[in-house]
């Protein structure tokens, strides 16, 4: 659940720091524009996966042990650094991406 969350709140935090600039994204309008309300939509999904990743990390019992202890933490730690690896020495140099069309024209 929780790198669900996180993969939603990678896209709101770039649209926080870039906004949607035609320059990264087409200019064409969406049926689901927020307006100014995008922003604080945006905001309210990186605020709360902040506190599901703090409260969904939490040990379940006190004291700790290790029958007790959440490892969420450890596994989140694990991919990150395996997804990092990957990308340093695979898929930097061999990843095509899509093939998007931004600016469509008439073929003549």
């Amino acid at each position: 659940m929780l790198t669900e969350l996180i993969s939603f709140a990678f896209p709101a935090v770039l649209l926080m720091w870039r906004g949607r600039h035609h320059k990264y994204l087409p200019r064409r309008k969406s049926p689901f524009n927020l307006g100014k309300f995008g922003w604080l939509v945006n905001a309210i999904v990186v605020g709360w996966t902040l506190f599901a990743l703090v409260v969904f990390s939490l040990p379940i019992a006190r004291p700790v042990t290790p029958g007790s202890m959440n490892y969420t933490s450890v596994v989140l730690a694990i991919m990150m650094v395996l997804s990092i690896l990957n990308w340093l020495f695979y898929a930097r140099k061999n990843y095509q991406g899509p093939n998007v069309t931004l600016f469509a024209r008439p073929v003549e």
